[in-house]
């Protein structure tokens, strides 16, 4: 299914399959938990794996219901089924972007708010269309309207962008504050599926 831009990938399994995850795919399942919407180069580089076997443990994960995808554009983003929705933990997965982020500060700012999409690419200086595109996807997500009139679109925030990037901003003190576990360590018995530890909710 597509809209916005966005295809929405169907989760193979409608259940999460209790049996207990692979030490490789707890590994990467807490890659996930730590990188919301991560892609397979995100895990690969990570965990230092091989682009085959990253896809490999992703897909083993998708297919007993721990992990869903949804196609980004070009990339492939990889979230978990369990905990934070995808919907609010996809700030964290644009603000990965450089470009992106910059939108995404602006309008949480409150200075694009009621602004022109023309408007608004002018102030990041950054491309109409890329400008675009990322609304489309925040759009999509309920973080913003984009309101059509005769021969111009107006940008409006709603309160989910602004929930969000505090969200977004606890993440990112808790990844600083909290301990990470470590590929080579052993995952210790948490609230995760099958002993994978949540550090970071």
């Amino acid at each position: 299914m597509s809209r916005g831009g966005l295809v929405f990938q169907q989760a193979a399994r409608t259940s999460v399959d209790p049996s207990p995850l692979t030490p490789a795919q707890q590994n990467v399942y807490a890659v996930l938990r730590r990188l919301p919407g991560a892609t397979i180069q995100d895990v690969a580089r990570e965990l230092g794996l091989g682009h085959t076997t990253a896809t490999y443990h992703l897909n083993c994960l998708t297919e007993r219901g721990s992990v869903h995808r949804e196609r980004d554009g070009r990339a492939m983003r990889h979230f978990l089924t369990q905990g934070a929705s995808a919907r609010t933990t996809y700030v964290d997965a644009l603000m990965r972007d450089d470009r992106k982020r910059r939108i995404i500060n602006h309008l949480a700012s409150g200075r694009a708010d009621g602004c022109t999409v023309n408007k608004l690419a002018k102030s990041v200086k950054l491309p109409y269309g890329f400008v675009r595109r990322t609304l489309n996807q925040l759009v999509e997500r309920g973080y913003v309207d984009v309101v059509r009139h005769t021969g111009w679109h107006q940008v409006r925030t709603r309160d989910l962008l602004h929930v969000a990037m505090a969200r977004h901003e606890r993440r990112q003190t808790a990844l600083y504050e909290a301990p990470v576990a470590r590929p080579s360590a052993p995952a210790p018995q948490g609230a995760g599926p099958a002993g994978v530890t949540d550090f970071h909710r």
